[in-house]
């Protein structure tokens, strides 16, 4: 694991810094989100965002997120076709995407909010695959071929055979309890082994 480009494995080197623009509210070029038309849904939150470069309205529902363009009101899809383009903004480098695949389930460790992946295949070395928010258009993750590598020995490591994400699971648990009681065990077998014993004599000969 040492020997593996820790900035690599995390993908780190191809992922871009970006700047969210400030933007305000009560500027005259976005509409009020009062005249957004969300139909009869119950929102639990909205904010004004940014996507693509582009201001936009998002808004949590109680099954999950919906964006809309703060300068038309229109719903914002998270197609393959924008995902590949947020995923192009996100890289550093010049590679191209070589295919967009919607993950409905999500992956597993990948991002806290539940919700559908876009997974954008970079065409590079490394083999990065770049991640956005199907709801929310968030860039979640750029991860690689070496990254991969380094779970794998991760879980090698710690034992984590069924990816639970911590090293108590029952692997390690029963290995400590073994490796403690064989422990136990020798230290009580060195005092039975070395402890003085008593010889016996012969018999008398009448």
């Amino acid at each position: 694991m040492s020997l593996i480009d820790q900035a690599q494995a995390g993908g780190g080197t191809t992922r871009a810094s970006v700047e969210l623009p400030h933007l305000d509210m009560a500027a005259g070029a976005v509409i009020a989100p009062v005249e957004l038309n969300i139909g009869a849904i119950n929102p639990l939150g909205l904010k004004l965002t940014t996507l693509a470069g582009r201001p936009v309205y998002q808004i949590e529902t109680d099954g999950g997120f919906r964006l809309y363009d703060a300068f038309t009101g229109r719903v914002v899809i998270i197609d393959a076709a924008l995902a590949q383009h947020l995923a192009l903004m996100s890289y550093v480098g010049p590679a191209t995407p070589a295919e967009a695949i919607l993950l409905p389930e999500g992956v597993a460790g990948i991002h806290a909010i539940a919700g559908p992946l876009w997974e954008v295949r970079m065409r590079d070395t490394l083999q990065t695959r770049v991640y956005v928010h199907g709801d929310t258009g968030v860039v979640v993750a750029h991860r690689n071929a070496r990254g991969e590598l380094m779970e794998t020995l991760l879980m090698l490591h710690f034992m984590d055979y069924f990816q639970t994400g911590g090293f108590n699971n029952p692997q390690i648990i029963v290995s400590a309890v073994l490796t403690l009681w064989l422990a136990i065990s020798g230290f009580l077998l060195l005092f039975v082994s070395f402890r003085p014993r008593r010889q016996r004599l012969p018999d008398a000969v009448a």
